[in-house]
């Protein structure tokens, strides 16, 4: 394995571990073959839980790696990136290395939101960290068990969300590897994917409420939290309004080939679901969300006046439709270019281009 013999000389021994999630190990071994699989241990795990969080922490308990990595069904790292990872690591000195994400377009996600000047030891709030979900990269062992980094047992969806934040905001050395291979996913289930399957709005935002129950979310500082609760916002909040706003209307519309009722995806339950995630998250940022667009604004207000799915559906098409000013600008201009206000991203992301921040080399043809 090409991975393998890099890292070997770069000083580092690398194992694998495949958590063989509520299916036999036997079934695994005989699906990939012996090739595949030499020199890779397999790892039952039964716990009978649709969640990814059991097997992960799993993971996390069996390894006694000094660093660990991540990589989830399907997914898989391309040449060069643990050697990469691995080096930025042992010359920074860094906690946790985050790993460049090539997204099924085959583009680098452009998150966090770096500064353009490409620091090497990112800074919580000056580098956007909040904007980055996923923890995929190379996490030092000893700092993980330090936070008590763990992932949220039990649910079904954003079961990461809490164990990155925790990564970023508790005082460890992060770093990028400029310029370094890419972790690849290969799931095209992404934000704007709309599905037959909807879930309630109480089980999808289940994450939200222990999250902001955590001390160390209470200690952070009042900019950390601004911008932990900003993105909460606009990506999970703003992003499943849209979500079932977009299937209520495609319901209304006739088009009822694998699309759940209008009524399933948004309701008076629902809307008290939705009051309390708004109440909570702006409470998290201290009353502190004046950097999301006029566009985010009105929706989430809309949401909270109806409770009928017409209601909603009008609201994300009137969303669809806004004009570019309501994209960019806050309800209060004071905030317009405030650290995480949509034209300070736009304007930095034209500077990030310029330095290269999340330049990397080209996609590979196939995972090696």
């Amino acid at each position: 394995m090409e991975q393998r013999s890099l890292l070997e000389k770069a000083g580092a021994t690398l194992e694998i571990s495949i958590i063989c999630h509520n299916i036999t190990a036997a079934s695994v071994r005989s699906a990939l073959g012996e090739e595949l699989i030499e020199g890779v241990s397999l790892r039952e795990f039964n716990d009978g839980v649709y969640s990814p969080a059991g097997p992960k922490n799993h993971a996390l308990q069996e390894s006694q790696a000094d660093y660990l990595t991540f990589v989830d069904s399907d997914d898989y790292v391309e040449p060069g990136a643990l050697e990469a990872w691995f080096m930025t690591a042992q010359q920074t000195g860094a906690d946790a290395v985050l790993a460049p994400i090539r997204t099924t377009t085959g583009a680098i996600l452009t998150t966090p939101w770096l500064r353009p000047s490409k620091p090497l030891i990112l800074d919580p709030v000056r580098d956007g960290l909040a904007t980055r979900s996923l923890p995929f990269g190379l996490l030092r062992r000893s700092y993980v068990d330090h936070i008590g980094f763990h992932y949220m047992a039990g649910l079904r969806t954003g079961e990461d969300l809490e164990p990155t934040l925790r990564l970023f905001f508790m005082g460890g050395r992060i770093a990028y590897p400029y310029g370094s291979s890419a972790y690849c996913q290969t799931d095209d289930a992404g934000e704007g994917r709309v599905t037959a399957a909807v879930s309630p709005l109480e089980e999808e935002l289940a994450w939200f409420a222990p999250l902001a129950e955590q001390r160390w979310v209470r200690s952070i500082s009042g900019p950390g939290r601004s911008s932990i609760a900003t993105k909460l916002m606009r990506i999970h909040g703003i992003g499943t309004l849209r979500r079932r706003g977009e299937i209520a209307s495609r319901a209304a519309a006739g088009d009822s080939a694998g699309v759940p009722t209008a009524g399933s995806v948004w309701s008076a339950e629902e809307s008290a679901v939705w009051r309390a995630f708004h109440e909570g998250v702006k409470e998290l940022s201290g009353d502190s969300l004046g950097s999301l667009s006029l566009r985010d604004a009105r929706l989430a207000r809309a949401a909270l006046a109806t409770d009928d799915a017409a209601g909603l559906a009008s609201a994300v098409q009137a969303y669809d439709s806004a004009r570019r000013w309501d994209v960019l600008m806050t309800e209060n201009p004071r905030t317009a270019l405030g650290r995480n206000s949509i034209i300070r991203h736009y304007v930095n992301e034209r500077r990030r281009r310029t330095t290269g921040a999340f330049a990397a080399p080209p996609a590979p043809d196939s995972p090696q």
